[in-house]
């Protein structure tokens, strides 16, 4: 299974499986799991800067890097 880990608490792991959907959870009981590695694979879906303009690109990096705070200097120009 591969996805998100939400949750480690208790006998259960919570793991989002579908990024579009975060509320939406699959539990396993932690007995059944082998192992819990990260990914070495990158979330963002291949070729998505190439599908952006310079403007939103550097917009996108902005928000990354203020943490979604409008205010944040990286917005000013």
């Amino acid at each position: 299974m591969v996805g998100v880990v939400v949750n480690l608490n208790g006998d259960t792991v919570s793991i989002n499986t579908d990024p579009s959907e975060p509320h939406t959870q699959t539990r396993v009981d932690r007995k059944e799991v082998k192992s819990i590695e990260p990914s070495h694979v990158s979330p963002m879906p291949p070729m998505l800067l190439n599908m952006l303009t310079k403007d939103e690109v550097l917009d996108l990096v902005a928000y990354t890097l203020s943490g979604g705070d409008a205010q944040h200097a990286m917005f000013r120009r």
